[in-house]
C-alpha cells in the first residue's frame, strides 16, 4: 500500500472538496503571520475527499501530479485544488487609503491566484480556495486560458499596481469575476466584505471597510 505520510493529510473524510475547505476554515488561523496553504485530493477507491494540513507558503510542500491529475505517490488519489490563507505581508504594502488594504487582506493574492489557475488549466478538475481573515471562504475556477491568461501573465504587474495605487482592488476583483466562476462559499463576519453567498458579480462594489 502506498505511503502517503509525506502528504500530511488530515485524518478527516469529506463528501466534497468544498466541505473539506469549509471544515478547515473553521479550525485554522486565517490571519497568520505568513501565508499558509495546502491542497485537496479525491480518493477514487473510497470516494471521499481529504485535505492537507496548512503549511507555510515559503516552504510549501508542492506535490507532483501527472497530467491526468493523479498523484504519483498514491495512484488512487486525484488532485482537486489548492487553498491558501490571507497574504498578510502583502497587505502591509497596500496603502490604507479607501480601505484598499482591508479589501486586499480578504481576497486572493494575484500571484497565488495565478498559481491556482495554472493548476486548473492543466487539469481542468480543480479549484482555488481562499480562507479570508474576515471568516469568508471564496472559490475560483477559471473559464479557460482565453479569459484567465491575463491573470497569470499580469500577476506581478497587478500586484505592483495595487501597491502603487495605480490599480484598485475593485477593478482587480472585477477582472477575476469576469475570468471565471468566483463564488462565496461562506460569508464574512459582520461587518465584512463578502456578505451574500453565491457568485460574485462582474460589477461588484466593495462595501465600506476599515483597516
Amino acid at each position: 500500500m502506498p505511503n502517503t505520510e509525506n502528504l500530511n493529510l488530515l485524518p478527516d473524510y469529506f463528501g466534497s472538496a468544498d466541505q473539506a475547505v469549509l471544515a478547515l476554515a473553521a479550525s485554522v488561523d486565517t490571519n497568520p503571520g505568513s501565508m499558509l496553504g495546502g491542497f485537496i485530493v479525491f480518493s477514487r477507491g473510497f470516494e471521499h475527499y481529504r485535505i492537507s494540513r496548512p503549511a507555510s507558503i515559503e516552504g510549501y510542500p508542492w506535490v507532483e501530479f501527472n497530467e491526468q491529475g493523479v498523484l504519483a505517490l498514491d495512484p488512487d488519489l486525484d488532485f482537486c485544488g489548492t487553498y491558501c490563507t490571507t497574504d498578510t505581508a502583502g497587505a502591509r504594502e497596500i496603502a490604507d487609503a479607501h480601505g484598499e488594504r482591508a479589501v486586499f487582506r480578504n481576497f486572493f493574492s494575484p500571484v497565488f491566484l495565478a498559481r491556482m489557475i495554472q493548476q486548473d488549466l492543466k487539469l481542468r478538475a480543480c479549484a482555488g480556495y481562499w480562507l479570508a481573515p474576515d471568516n469568508a471562504v471564496l472559490k475560483f475556477r477559471s473559464f479557460g486560458a482565453a479569459t484567465a491568461g491575463n491573470l497569470i501573465a499580469q500577476a506581478p504587474v497587478i500586484l505592483s499596481g495595487l501597491i502603487a495605487q495605480t490599480r484598485s482592488m475593485r477593478s482587480y476583483i472585477r477582472q477575476v469575476a469576469r475570468a471565471g466562476d468566483l463564488i462565496v462559499l461562506q460569508t464574512s463576519h459582520f461587518p465584512g466584505l463578502w456578505t451574500p453567498l453565491g457568485a460574485v458579480p462582474v460589477d461588484w462594489f466593495a462595501p465600506l471597510q476599515s483597516n
